[in-house]
């Protein structure tokens, strides 16, 4: 609730909290909230049109190549650790293709 807060809050930034494993309600059944609203698993992108956070969000809402899951669909499936480092690989490889 607090980092939804903040995500609301502009601080003229141009940047917003990020949570790298997704704060969804399967990764809070399974891992806790503990775990998911951790400053471990945030990171301050910046935001809007074209950022690297607008690209991450599209990306997983993108469908796997030959089907019709979407990524955040398939990613969710993994433990908290594979979609920690999923989302630290994503973001890292979006970072250096700008």
């Amino acid at each position: 609730m607090f980092i939804l807060l903040l995500n609301r809050v502009p601080d003229g930034s141009g940047k917003v909290w990020h949570h790298i494993v997704e704060q969804n309600p399967s990764n809070l059944a399974k891992f806790g909230s503990e775990a998911i609203h951790n400053t471990n698993n945030l990171m301050k992108l910046p935001h809007g049109a074209g950022s690297i956070h607008a690209k991450i969000l599209g990306f997983y809402s993108s469908k796997l190549p030959g089907g019709n899951m979407l990524v955040r669909d398939y990613v969710k499936t993994l433990s908290f650790q594979k979609q920690y480092e999923f989302g630290i690989t994503l973001a890292q490889c979006l970072r250096k293709r700008r």
